[in-house]
């Protein structure tokens, strides 16, 4: 159990910096949208800054799945180590 708490540290501290920074991102994406609207719309260029948002968006949703999925996959897996040790007390219980 300490070694898979270690693996999960280790990759969640990964998972949710690249969150952060990717939180980050959209956040200065948008502020930048909005304070440069007019500059937007005098280019005509509101499809291409929807598109980069789009992608800067799809990045965040990615890395936040990523992060979620550590989760998911970590605390199923506790919950079975605590059967397996359970199993393997009995059995030894039992056997002698």
């Amino acid at each position: 159990m300490v070694l898979a708490t270690w693996l999960f540290t280790r990759q969640a501290q990964i998972a949710f910096r690249e969150t952060r920074s990717r939180i980050a991102a959209v956040v200065g994406d948008l502020a930048e949208n909005i304070s440069g609207m007019r500059v937007i719309q005098a280019f005509a260029q509101e499809a291409a800054s929807q598109e980069h948002f789009d992608g800067v968006n799809r990045a965040n949703r990615d890395a936040n799945i990523a992060a979620m999925t550590l989760s998911f996959v970590y605390l199923p897996g506790v919950e079975f180590l605590g059967i397996v040790a359970t199993c393997i007390v009995l059995w030894f219980g039992g056997w002698r």
